[in-house]
């Protein structure tokens, strides 16, 4: 499971799931903000588990805002989080730094009476998760479009380019090598 799954679960795992369905509603069928934060990130992702067939640094900024909806009867049906940031990778060893500045909106689908151990019904990931650029090389990794996920993390549909789903990062590892 790649950076793309992993961080649409762990935002939404993490961040929403006990505080939104905590949440009471103004009214019935009005969006409710619950929560709007920034984080950020500086870590090695060692070469046995990196892309690439070497140690890749990433560092990165993240601005999320979490919005639950509520059906008639005032229960949690959806969350919506829109995630945006800048990821710069580069290669430990020295040289070029790539820069990845990406926006993308997670939908989550609950069953009603969810709680917060409610598995989701559906998550559909939409916009341009990975969209990394290096130098005149133009862009490296463009992964955007739509994926939405089953119950259990299977993908059951998939539309536009999805290079950074399907672990296509030989242009990227190599552009982080050349340095």
């Amino acid at each position: 499971m790649g950076r793309f799954l992993r961080t649409t679960i762990g935002v939404l795992a993490a961040t929403v799931g006990a505080t939104a369905l905590m949440a009471t509603p103004a009214a019935a069928d009005q969006p409710v903000v619950v929560e709007d934060f920034t984080d950020s990130v500086d870590f090695v992702i060692p070469a046995e588990f990196s892309a690439c067939d070497f140690d890749v640094r990433l560092q990165e900024e993240v601005s999320v805002r979490v919005t639950v909806f509520f059906d008639q009867d005032g229960e949690t049906r959806q969350l919506k989080a829109h995630v945006n940031g800048t990821t710069h990778w580069s290669n430990p060893e020295g040289g070029v730094v790539l820069t990845d500045r990406w926006v993308r909106n997670d939908f989550v689908e609950l069953p009603p009476g969810a709680t917060p151990e409610t598995p989701a019904l559906s998550v559909a990931v939409v916009g341009n998760p990975w969209n990394v650029h290096g130098g005149a090389g133009g862009v490296l990794v463009n992964d955007s479009g739509r994926i939405v996920f089953d119950e259990n993390g299977e993908p059951v549909a998939i539309n536009g380019p999805h290079e950074a789903f399907f672990n296509e990062f030989d242009d990227f590892c190599a552009a982080l090598s050349a340095g």
